[in-house]
């Protein structure tokens, strides 16, 4: 998928002690490493969580033919009967649209074929003619979602590239909780889903510092999910511009910036997911305002400013 965060981007610390032990298991779906822990008595469940994801992925993936995401791009124009899961997503996306004021929008789908950012190391700067002409299609406004099917303009691509981790996190989180699984850790490629504690205590993530080694934060976290999105895994180097693989859908052209990292920590997995994207874009004032108002945790730094909000502050090593 397109907002592709590995591993390192959230650091995993699980630490040693007395108590219920955990294991891991690791996957590759959705484009990126899905790494399941949970109690060692639980563990069989850990391929069904993995199977949520490939499901979805099979749903959303927008270049396989059989994708309701390829289909949907092949109808623009007309209704396309989908998948529950994949009308929801669209819902909930048009949902974040209108809360960032389209600074997140899934109809950024050419962009992102534009510069081949699907493609990994063939990403290329297209002529600002070119850039301009595709930019007419993105405007989320165009899309609608009803019942289990969906319709977008004519001429239009959606990718869910930026939501799709975060709301597969969420079906996972249903799905464990059912099977009276109440804690452990989900790691997409850096979006997160905390269930409960470890042991009694809150678990452990670190924020790791953009371009450069080590950590910049430790968070305490449970029973919530965390996503960051930044652009020192997947960017385009042009002379001095460093082009992050987050597409402002205002101007059709990625993020610039030196370094970027927005960890957003929320109830929901797809509103972290997406968010951690949309606060990207919005920048530091107007992300920290509607991280504010929508009571979201965020950590980000953008190039040299950096913005830690009062929810974020909460989770910060709170245990130790």
């Amino acid at each position: 998928m397109n907002k592709r965060v590995l591993l390192f981007f959230i650091l995993l610390f699980l630490s040693c002690g007395r108590g219920q032990d955990y294991q891991k298991k690791l996957y590759f779906t959705m484009g990126t490493v899905l790494e399941v822990t949970l109690p060692s008595s639980k563990l069989q469940y850990a391929d069904s969580v993995y199977a949520i994801f490939n499901k979805l992925d099979s749903l959303f993936h927008p270049t396989k033919k059989n994708s309701d995401v390829f289909r949907i791009n092949e109808n623009a124009g007309r209704w396309t009967k989908v998948a529950k899961e994949t009308a929801d997503c669209v819902k909930k996306s048009l949902i974040l649209s209108e809360e960032t004021k389209g600074a997140f929008d899934i109809t950024v789908g050419k962009m992102v074929n534009l510069w081949h950012f699907e493609e990994e190391g063939k990403y290329t700067k297209p002529p600002q003619d070119t850039i301009e002409k595709y930019k007419l299609f993105v405007d989320y406004r165009r899309v609608k979602a009803e019942g289990d099917s969906v319709f977008i303009g004519k001429g239009q691509e959606i990718t869910l590239s930026g939501i799709a981790k975060g709301y597969a996190l969420d079906l996972v989180r249903g799905y464990l909780l059912k099977k009276g699984i109440t804690s452990g850790i989900v790691n997409a490629g850096g979006d997160m889903l905390i269930l409960g504690k470890k042991n009694k205590k809150a678990w452990m993530i670190g924020i790791q510092k953009p371009w450069d080694k080590g950590v910049f934060m430790v968070l305490d976290v449970e029973d919530k999910c965390v996503a960051t999105s930044g652009n020192y895994v997947r960017y385009l180097k042009e002379n001095d511009t460093t082009y992050t693989h987050i597409f402002n859908p205002k101007t059709g052209i990625p993020l610039e910036y030196k370094k970027l990292s927005v960890t957003v920590i929320s109830d929901s997995g797809y509103i972290a997911d997406g968010l951690a994207t949309a606060l990207s874009v919005m920048g530091k004032d107007e992300g920290l305002k509607l991280a504010n108002r929508l009571k979201l945790g965020l950590v980000g730094i953008y190039d040299e400013d950096t913005v830690i909000n009062y929810i974020a502050k909460k989770y910060i090593e709170r245990d130790r």
